[in-house]
């Protein structure tokens, strides 16, 4: 499904939880806070790229690293997770 996925997959569902699953541990519950189209550049296989913005409430902080994302409308994706600030995170897909 990530190569599946376009901006406009995630744009209705800003404001949303996702919940973050990763080797059994505990999930850690992910508010979608924003979607930021980027540059595309020649030769790079996704046409239209875009970052993922997520913020966590006190819940432990996640490390860099592949997590499965649960949500109510979208179901399961597996994506590439990489924390920005305390508390905040991106997925980038280019």
């Amino acid at each position: 499904m990530p190569e599946d996925v376009t901006p406009a997959t995630f744009h209705p569902h800003v404001g949303s939880a996702f919940t973050a699953h990763f080797d059994g541990a505990d999930p850690v519950e992910l508010t979608l806070v924003g979607v930021r189209l980027d540059p595309a550049s020649p030769g790079q296989p996704r046409a239209e790229p875009f970052t993922l913005r997520f913020e966590s409430g006190p819940s432990p902080a996640l490390a860099q690293g592949t997590y499965v994302l649960q949500h109510d409308v979208l179901g399961e994706l597996a994506v590439f997770i990489v924390p920005s600030a305390a508390g905040a995170y991106e997925a980038v897909f280019n």
